[in-house]
Parts: C-alpha cells; structure tokens; sequence
C-alpha cells in the first residue's frame, strides 16, 4: 500500500518539474528573441542563427505544453533541438571572442598578452559579450529537460 502512494505522490511531482522546464524554456526564448531583435542583432545571417534557434525552441515548447501525452517521435526532436541549440551557444560564445579578438587587436595592435587588463578589456568588459549566447544555451538545456521521460 505504501508503495502505490509513494508512486502516485512522485508522478505529478515529476509532471510538475516538466511543466516548469517548458515554460521556462519559452518564456526565456521569447525574451531573448525579443532582446536580441531590439538590439538589431540581424546584420549577417551568423546573428540571425540565435533568433531562429530561440524560435524553434518556442514553438516546440508550445508544442510539448499543448500536447499532454506527447510520442517518442516528438520528444526525441524537442530533445535534438535542444541539442543543436546548445551547440549554437557554443558557436556563439566562440563567434564572440573572435570578434573580441579582431576588436582589441584594431585597437591597439602593441596590445601585451601578458597584461591583465587587456584581457579584462577584451573578454569581460567587452563590445560582444562572450557569455551571452550561454543564455541561449540554457533555453536548449530547459527544453531538453522539459522533453525528457523522467
């Protein structure tokens, strides 16, 4: 008897944690399209990659919230977006250092690797923030979550 209650009290716990993933997943991604349209991040198709990825992520979160059981099929793409949008912040973190990089070299080519403020300058303090694609990382990771079984 106490086994069936233990299972019946962990399921809608486990419902509820999914629930919680996906809508974090959508509501971030819908902040960050936003964010990243207002800061007129859409000059080369590169910068559009974080907005169609941030979309995607949306619309399948819409998606595995409206559907209540969802199939294997589905949660396998919810779960191989997240992925791919895990691997566009990768790409992003790395399309902005470069950038960073290029930057802090036009300014001042007698720059000394050595010296900690340039790298403060270059990678913290600077004109691509080098941790923001993180934030689109982190949609793909809450819908991955959100996808999963358990």
């Amino acid at each position: 008897m106490a086994d069936k209650e233990t299972k019946v009290s962990s399921s809608p716990s486990r419902c509820s944690c999914r629930w919680q993933f996906l809508v974090l997943a959508l509501l971030s991604s819908i902040g960050l399209i936003g964010e990243l349209l207002l800061m007129e991040h859409t000059g080369e198709f590169v910068q559009w990659i974080p907005v169609i990825v941030c979309g995607a992520v949306a619309l399948c979160s819409v998606v595995l919230l409206i559907a209540r059981r969802s199939p294997a099929p589905l949660r396998i793409i919810a779960v191989l977006i997240g992925l791919v949008t895990i691997g566009s912040g990768v790409f992003g973190t790395y399309e902005h250092f470069e950038e960073n990089n290029e930057y802090a070299k036009d300014v001042n080519s007698l720059l000394d690797p050595a010296d900690r403020t340039v790298l403060r300058d270059t990678f913290v303090a600077a004109r691509h923030p080098p941790l923001a694609p993180g934030a689109v990382s982190l949609c793909g990771l809450l819908l991955a979550l959100g996808a999963m079984k358990r």
